[in-house]
């Protein structure tokens, strides 16, 4: 705020600095004062504003080749990211839900440029679902039951992941196996439903394969545990 032009991650780091030396000189410490502008040394706030004429500016330098080096080649991924990103949004907007969804998950993990924002990912994983898209009701449900991005609303969000779990989703099949198994999300434990689910997960039999290996491995021990479990409780009665 102090009307001066600054590298973003160099002017953030400078206020980040200033924020953790206020916790961490200790108690008898006299305190680092008001955050002080880098150029002027006079007080300044934490609020940052894109310099749009100076960033046009420079682009068009470094796509005309009158700027070149390593930073104009972050300069050109940065102008090839945020193009394929207004592409990515202009899709989602027009209605497109796989669009929605990835959009949703550069929200969640603070991709190509944008800032972590787990309530933007929500809403943009809500209306993938709105729109039929199974990844997005997986994921949207999860949010809701883990109140992620919104206020939690476990039987909803678990209806969802059942939702999508039906239609091929090996994600949910994931989540409501293990909600079976552990008896949480409002799922009384039942072995029998937990091995169900599980089973499709670990024989692949779903549709969208979304987990990783190691999930997988995960997956398969826990159901050997179940099987290991019913079987002794087959055999004590």
């Amino acid at each position: 705020e102090d009307g001066h032009t600054y590298e973003h991650s160099a002017i953030m780091q400078y206020i980040r600095r200033h924020e953790v030396s206020r916790y961490t000189d200790g108690p008898d410490a006299p305190g680092p004062g008001p955050l002080r502008s880098p150029v002027t040394n006079e007080p300044m706030g934490t609020r940052i504003f894109p310099a749009v004429q100076i960033r046009n500016a420079v682009e068009k330098l470094v796509k005309s080749g009158a700027i070149t080096g390593d930073k104009a080649d972050r300069w050109k991924q940065r102008i090839a990211e945020s193009e394929k990103l207004e592409r990515l949004r202009r899709k989602a907007e027009d209605g497109h839900a796989e669009s929605m969804v990835s959009l949703a998950f550069l929200y969640r993990n603070g991709d190509m440029g944008l800032v972590v924002d787990e309530t933007r990912a929500f809403e943009w994983f809500q209306k993938a679902a709105d729109a039929g898209s199974v990844r997005g009701t997986a994921i949207a449900g999860f949010c809701l039951a883990k109140g992620t991005g919104t206020e939690q609303r476990v039987g909803e969000g678990m209806s969802m992941l059942g939702n999508a779990a039906a239609r091929g989703s090996e994600f949910s099949a994931h989540c409501l196996g293990m909600a079976y198994a552990n008896g949480r999300c409002g799922f009384r434990q039942n072995a029998k439903r937990a091995k169900f689910w599980l089973s499709r997960v670990a024989e692949r039999k779903c549709r969208l394969k979304e987990l990783h290996e190691a999930d997988l491995e995960d997956v398969k021990a826990c159901l050997q545990k179940i099987e290991r479990d019913l079987k002794e409780n087959e055999e004590k009665d």
